[in-house]
């Protein structure tokens, strides 16, 4: 991808995950002088979208060229063998061992990857828990990764996904999230309450085993 330039300065994005190569553009241009141009190298197909899509609401002229049709981005051995196979291309490939992989960095690539596909999924707001998918969300993605996800929204950043950027990502307001939470609690209190109404052990401030076992016996 380039940005129409003499003497650009290259920013290399290849093999990086969308949405970095839009991230490192948009880092280049806030330290960039007014005038200075970019060639922005990209392996990853969405960012193409991406960065025209950014380029055209900044009002910037962008160029887009593709370098080679020979060249592939895979995640995976299904997939590479797959490639081969339909387009009867002839590989070098070699076996990973564990010591070959950076585990953070692949940690980093899959929860971009989550993110892109929560954004094109369209969830739909009711089938979620908001505050128990924020919570798994914040302690199994990778640090990095949602720093740089709040970076794309906020001026001041942060390694915790919090409601509004949840929201940007299912593509709903923080209320709705609010309300669909609330709801689910109103909920699992009405439940608590018809169970204590049958069940003299619940009402009592801590609930044991031999406390529901007299409830059941009790007659």
């Amino acid at each position: 991808m380039t940005l129409i330039s003499s003497s650009p300065e290259v920013i290399d994005a290849l093999g990086q995950p969308c949405p970095m190569p839009l991230l490192m553009l948009k880092r280049a241009l806030k330290k960039a002088p007014a005038k200075q141009q970019f060639l922005l190298k990209s392996s990853d197909p969405h960012s193409e979208i991406d960065v025209t899509r950014y380029c055209q609401i900044q009002q910037l002229q962008c160029q887009t060229q593709k370098i080679s049709e020979n060249e592939f981005f895979v995640l995976d051995n299904f997939l590479l063998l797959y490639t081969s196979k339909t387009q009867s291309l002839s590989i070098n490939a070699r076996y990973i061992v564990q010591t070959d992989i950076d585990l953070p960095l692949l940690k980093y690539q899959l929860s971009t990857r989550l993110f892109k596909l929560i954004m094109e999924l369209k969830i739909t707001i009711n089938l979620i828990q908001p505050n128990s998918l924020l919570h798994t969300l914040n302690t199994s993605l990778s640090k990095k990764a949602i720093y740089d996800l709040n970076a794309l929204y906020h001026d001041k950043p942060r390694c915790e996904l919090s409601l509004d950027l949840l929201a940007k990502l299912i593509g709903c307001s923080r209320n709705q999230l609010l309300y669909q939470q609330k709801q689910i609690h109103s909920s699992y209190t009405d439940k608590i309450q018809q169970l204590t109404q049958k069940c003299a052990a619940l009402k009592h401030p801590e609930p044991n085993p031999e406390l529901f076992w007299r409830a059941q016996h009790a007659n």
